[in-house]
């Protein structure tokens, strides 16, 4: 099994991920399995495992607590101005930065006909990482030129939606009520014709 590590400037940790042979399914792909050697298709499910793990730890700054919230601020932990970059009132959306991760894998060798030990390779790979709309990307090769989300969607009508829920209401009793008073009158008509 192999792990990836993101460390910031002051060689704490930020991230990190397992990746490799024993994480998922592979099938029987040679390039994912605990040989001895970090292969480029090995860094890539770890870049992504990692990507992953970067995005669901969220830090919370300011508000009522110091820990987010109401006037707070809610973010990835790992951002430009903690991982070296520039002060975060000067880091615009889409900024990118290169990162170096270090992999690990762990192997067993064997030693007797029985026996076997264990031994670790390690690699380090120079990767992108961009912030983009609040998560972090990372890419292994050089990043397509960055383009803003979309603004947002204006938020429903509330007067438009009541209004039109009405009138669907409203349609559907007319038809409801009108079928009923047409069955009634065609009995009623029956019944007469019946008694006359």
């Amino acid at each position: 099994m192999g792990r990836i590590f993101l460390a910031g400037p002051d060689g704490l940790e930020r991230a990190s991920a397992y990746f490799g042979a024993d994480t998922a399914d592979h099938g029987s792909s040679d390039d994912i399995a605990n040989d001895g050697s970090i292969s480029d298709l090995e860094v890539s499910d770890g870049r992504q495992r990692l990507e992953a793990a970067i995005n669901e730890r969220i830090c919370g700054y300011g508000g009522p607590l110091g820990l987010g919230g109401w006037n707070g601020i809610n973010e990835v932990c790992a951002q430009p101005w903690n991982m070296g970059g520039p002060a975060r009132e000067s880091t615009p959306d889409g900024y990118s930065m290169p990162i170096t991760v270090r992999l690990t894998e762990n192997y067993r060798v064997p030693v007797a006909y029985i026996f076997s030990s264990y031994n670790t390779v390690e690699r380090q790979v120079t990767m992108t990482a961009r912030w983009e709309a609040g998560r972090v990307r990372l890419y292994q090769c050089t990043p397509p030129p960055y383009g803003p989300p979309p603004p947002a969607s204006p938020p429903p009508d509330p007067g438009r939606w009541i209004g039109e829920t009405g009138d669907s209401i409203a349609e559907g009793m007319r038809n409801f009520f009108g079928e009923v008073l047409a069955v009634a009158d065609l009995t009623a008509r029956s019944l007469h014709r019946l008694f006359t």
